[in-house]
């Protein structure tokens, strides 16, 4: 069974000084789950901004998102629920150790086995030695690690990513986006993420290229289209 995003005759814009500066219009797209996508495109032209209306953390303008889970329709914080988030600024939390931050999510739900689901992760990860550091004394590459075990550690049907290698050096952006994609066909989780690496882009099952308020489909890895933007 699959589970879906859909967007629908969607538009954003927002003002700046009195004016309006138009994102993209009419734009419909489907995501699936245990499917790769890439979202490209110049600095400004609304990746970001697509990716929130996506994960259902920012409202459209116009037209309507919906969520399939399991033949039913979700709302958007359901949705949130059901998925994870990795940024390019990492966003630990600096008093916490890489377990603990691993764990949180799940502390937050009341979840009982959080620690030892973090722990699971972590290994997953290849930082169980790490597990009592706190983010100041982890690298980059170690805290986006510990970054993607906190996305993945709530079995999400989505992971949504910003950037993710975008503060890493070369070498450690390949590792992490190996650590990424491997974790998603491991656990069939769809994973949407937007970047300006070729690298990274060129690993997704469907490429999406944003440009003057349109978002096209340039690469389709898989015969069968699951991902149809307009």
């Amino acid at each position: 069974m699959s589970n879906a995003i859909s967007l629908s005759n969607v538009g954003h814009h927002f003002k700046m000084n009195k004016q309006k500066i138009s994102l993209f219009d009419n734009l419909s797209m489907k995501i699936s789950d245990k499917h790769s996508y890439a979202i490209v495109g110049p600095s400004g032209v609304g990746k970001s901004s697509l990716l929130l209306i996506l994960a259902g953390l920012e409202t459209p303008t116009s037209g309507s998102v919906s969520f399939e889970y399991n033949d039913k329709t979700l709302s958007n914080l359901q949705l949130r629920q059901k998925s994870g988030f990795i940024f390019q600024q990492f966003h630990l939390l600096p008093e916490l150790d890489a377990l603990n931050n691993i764990a949180l999510p799940l502390k937050l739900k009341g979840d009982k086995l959080a620690l030892d689901k973090a722990l699971f992760w972590l290994k997953q990860v290849g930082l169980e030695y790490r597990s009592k550091h706190k983010p100041n004394e982890l690298s980059g590459g170690e805290q986006q690690r510990v970054a993607i075990a906190r996305a993945f550690v709530t079995e999400p049907s989505f992971v949504f990513a910003d950037e993710p290698t975008g503060n890493l050096d070369e070498q450690t952006a390949i590792e992490i986006t190996e650590l990424m994609f491997s974790c998603c066909k491991v656990n069939n989780t769809g994973l949407i993420v937007v970047t300006h690496s070729q690298e990274l882009s060129s690993r997704a099952d469907y490429c999406y290229q944003m440009s003057k308020g349109k978002v096209n489909l340039v690469n389709n890895k898989l015969d069968s289209v699951t991902g149809v933007a307009v």
